[in-house]
């Protein structure tokens, strides 16, 4: 018993560790970006505004905030992939003004969580980055620009994705999210 709590602690440590050095990494990007063009103020802004997210709800049934929802390649294939307790996944989504991209499912117990990360591009456009069941489009999630990254409780047992929904009216951005549960 004690052994597999040891191991557990172990997996979760492993896990957060590539999220947060993925998470660092994509900070690092922008930092010497904005130091090239001269922007470092505002990354040091960008970064202790992301320490100081806070998460709100939408209900599915009130949601009218996008216009249409974008799924993943893998389901979009007919492919289920199995994802793992503390196993990674990532990729890089393309989304249009006002639309919402969601991750393959997840079933999850209630109070499991799931920690992700997101770096936006363009850096000027405000993105949620959240956590939306599945059978009812409830959402919980952040909003911000350039980075984003928190972990949110499953409030329920259930199917949930990660999703990141672009708020912005004209451009359409490219995120690169990492995200796995514990």
């Amino acid at each position: 018993m004690i052994m597999r709590k040891h191991m557990k602690t172990k997996q979760m440590a492993k896990g957060l560790a590539v999220l947060f050095t993925a998470s660092f990494v994509m900070m690092n990007t922008a930092s010497a970006f904005a130091a090239e063009t001269g922007e470092a103020e505002a990354v040091t802004e960008e970064a202790e505004e992301t320490t100081a997210l806070q998460p709100f709800f939408i209900s599915g049934e009130d949601d009218n905030t996008y216009t249409g929802i974008d799924y993943s390649q893998n389901e979009l294939d007919g492919i289920m992939p199995l994802l793992n307790p503390n196993e990674i996944a990532s990729g890089t989504w393309t989304i249009d003004p006002g639309k919402r991209h969601v991750s393959d499912v997840m079933y999850l117990k209630a109070g499991q969580k799931v920690s992700m990360a997101a770096m936006i591009v363009p850096t000027t456009v405000k993105c949620w980055l959240g956590l939306m069941r599945d059978s009812n489009g409830d959402v919980q999630c952040i909003e911000g620009t350039k980075s984003l990254a928190y972990t949110f409780e499953a409030p329920a047992n259930g199917n949930y994705r990660v999703m990141v929904q672009n708020k912005g009216t004209g451009q359409t951005v490219t995120a690169s999210v990492t995200y796995y549960y514990h």
